[in-house]
Formats: C-alpha cells, structure tokens, sequence
C-alpha cells in the first residue's frame, strides 16, 4: 500500500542526513547499494545505506525520518501506522 491510502495528510520530512564518501568511484562504476531500516521509533525511524564495488565499501550514509501529519501546512510528528511499521519492521538490522 502506498502512505496516501492511510487516508489524512501524511508526510515524511527528513531531519538528520549525513553521508561519508570512505573511497573513490569513477563515471561508470556499477555499485552495488543496500538499504535498510537501523532504527525504528515512535514516530522516527532511521534508514542506513552502503554502496561497494567488488567488495570495496565506497560510501555509507544515514538518514533519520519522521512520519507526519500536516494539519494547516504545519507538520506534526504522529506515531507510525501499525501496517507501516510492520512492513518496515521486516528491513530492521541491528
């Protein structure tokens, strides 16, 4: 399901990104990229990322986000929806 058939003004901003380049790549190197859910709070959850080549770890980065309703435009931090945590909780590592 997609966060709009959860029904109400729903948003995700991103709060917190950080990302460190640990090697060099080049134009046309194919990285290989993971992604998945290191954290998952109340209303916050944390997605980490790498990308390697040949083994070579090139990048890793994370990301922190929140689920929020908008109510006048402005955004407040809501609890995550039972069937979304669910769905996330099946990429949680530790």
């Amino acid at each position: 399901r997609m966060l709009g058939d959860l029904g109400g003004a729903f948003s995700v901003p991103t709060v917190r990104i950080d990302c460190q380049f640990v090697a060099a790549s080049r134009l046309g190197d194919e990285l290989e990229y993971e992604l998945w859910v290191a954290e998952l709070g109340r209303s916050s959850f944390r997605i980490e990322i790498s990308a390697s080549l040949g083994g070579e770890l090139r990048l890793r980065g994370a990301s922190t986000l929140v689920f929020a309703s908008v109510t006048d435009g402005r955004p407040k931090a809501e609890a995550i929806p039972p069937e979304l945590r669910e769905g996330m909780s099946r990429y949680l590592r530790a």
